[in-house]
């Protein structure tokens, strides 16, 4: 028997373990510069015996009981709070499964192609090119020399004469294709060796889990599953939680045990958010939230607009809401382009209510806003007419706010507090509205709580402050309330505005108020 070369062991070595091809093949062995967290190598033993077990099978060759029992797994499940690592691990993940099999087919998933590309490529590439302290290259050149990164796939070099049969590539649900058109993404892809990646699972699209049981049919096909638990239900916690959790290598990596993450970053977390509540459990501890009954607008339905991808025409208003504070509450003017709450926020100090209302206005014309809301109990009454002042004659119409007065719907709601925060959670039981990840708006978001009343009622401000840390004020929230005050239809630009005409409704803006259904006020 031919004795093998060193490069032909070194091939069989990291075949059998991708913790060892992590460590020597790509220099992540905690000498130069970088280790794998006692997590990242629990997932690099399992994802190594998972192979092999598939592969016992296939080759018949004699299995032991935990490979019979891996062997039958749809693959392996991480749950994880954020700065564990996932991407990192599933780059690696990529390069072992690449380089060291043959007939590999990687199809890579996430709630966007922007995010596959931005994060996981770069992370591959990264990984990849890693010189140490000297200069000098990290990563083996065996695998240096083999693996290519290109915008549409990553891919093992072929041998001279032969086809490249080694492939990853990104494939993403299109978020405005039917439920049939999305359950395709990633339907119909076989291969002897082939590992699905889902990254970032919670926030993919429902419809393409549906055919993956029936798409990993060959021996050694299997998934690569990881999220943060943003909510409790879905496909991703199942893998969990469900009646299914059975067929899955389940991992859960807190944040807490985790190397990777500074013991500061936890006392921030809890500081700002609290323990207790959702934010901390779910970025930190890497466990789902827990489900609000009383909350007006469930931390869920918070959670699902977040991963909604809601792009306005350019005929839908630019909307600002601002919340005066005083008494060490800052002002806050969120803003809106349609149903899109923009991530950009702007924050002001000053117990002055003029200059406030200044900041308030300079803030609106750079912004370039078609309209802007006050709240104008306390400072904010002397603000909105300081505003007022200095954007008339601009195209920004400004119009005061009282939360505290009656609502529109006497019947129905207790003031206009509970009107525009009743009319807001319609927006996000419908599936329409889509906001930013800001961990502070989330939060202000789902912690008002219903009281039971004849009329819909919500508790005050005091209450919703002692749920939130630092007993804040609602502010973020508050100031998106506001944007809800009057029918976006009033405001929204003609077509016509596109070649210099008149460009709003003024017609609709004299409407009376009574003249609008209150339940399809931004529905026109």
């Amino acid at each position: 028997m031919a004795k093998l070369s060193k490069e032909e062991q070194l091939y069989i070595r990291w075949q059998d373990s991708m913790e060892f091809f992590v460590e020597e093949a790509l220099g992540i062995d905690g000498l130069r510069g970088f280790a794998m967290s006692e997590q990242q190598r629990q997932a690099c033993k399992e994802v190594s015996l998972l192979v092999m077990a598939k592969k016992k099978r296939m080759y018949g060759a004699p299995m032991t009981d935990i490979e019979k029992e891996y062997a039958e797994k749809l693959g392996i499940s991480i749950m994880a709070g954020q700065g564990t690592g996932k991407d990192g691990w599933t780059s690696w993940f990529i390069q072992w499964f690449e380089f060291c099999f043959n007939n590999v087919l990687i199809p890579c998933t996430a709630p966007s192609a922007d995010q596959l590309k931005n994060i996981l490529w770069t992370e591959v590439s990264r990984w990849l090119n890693r010189n140490g302290n000297d200069g000098k290259l990290l990563v083996s050149p065996l695998v240096k020399n083999s693996i290519i990164v290109q915008n549409d796939r990553i891919y093992r070099k072929a041998s001279k004469g032969k086809d490249v049969v080694n492939f990853a590539f990104p494939k993403t649900a299109n978020p405005k294709d039917d439920a049939e058109a999305q359950a395709k993404t990633l339907y119909g892809f076989h291969d002897i060796h082939m590992a699905i990646v889902i990254d970032d699972a919670a926030g993919v699209l429902d419809p393409v889990f549906k055919p993956l049981e029936g798409t990993v049919t060959k021996d050694c096909n299997f998934i690569i599953l990881l999220f943060n638990p943003i909510f409790n239900t879905g496909f991703a916690i199942e893998t969990h939680t469900g009646p299914q959790a059975h067929k899955w290598i389940r991992l859960h990596w807190d944040s807490e045990e985790s190397e990777l993450v500074t013991k500061q970053h936890i006392v921030d977390m809890e500081e700002k958010y609290g323990r207790e509540s959702n934010t901390f459990r779910t970025l930190v501890k890497g466990l789902p939230p827990i489900a609000d009954n009383d909350s007006i607008i469930p931390y869920a339905w918070v959670m699902e607009a977040t991963k909604r991808e809601t792009e306005p025409d350019k005929y839908e208003p630019r909307i600002g809401g601002c919340d005066p504070g005083a008494g060490g509450d800052n002002t806050v003017l969120r803003m809106r382009h349609g149903l899109k709450v923009e991530k950009k926020r702007h924050v002001f100090s000053s117990p002055s209510s003029i200059e406030v209302g200044d900041w308030a206005a300079a803030k609106a014309l750079e912004e370039d806003l078609d309209v802007l809301y006050f709240d104008v109990i306390g400072i904010g009454n002397g603000a909105y007419y300081e505003a007022k002042k200095v954007l008339a004659g601009s195209k920004c119409k400004v119009y005061a706010v009282d939360v505290r007065t009656k609502a529109r719907d006497e019947e129905k709601y207790d003031n206009l507090n509970a009107e525009l925060t009743f009319r807001l959670r319609q927006y996000f039981e419908d599936g329409t509205i889509s906001i930013p990840v800001d961990q502070v708006l989330i939060e202000e978001l789902s912690a008002p709580r219903m009281l039971i009343s004849k009329k819909y009622k919500i508790e005050g401000k005091y209450d919703v402050k002692k749920r939130l840390k630092f007993n804040r004020s609602p502010n973020d929230a508050d100031a998106l309330k506001l944007t809800f005050a009057k029918n976006d239809a009033i405001f929204r630009r003609h077509r016509s505005d596109d070649i210099g005409n008149t460009p709003y409704n003024y017609a609709a803006m004299n409407k009376p108020e009574s003249l609008h259904n209150p339940r399809g006020w931004l529905r026109a």
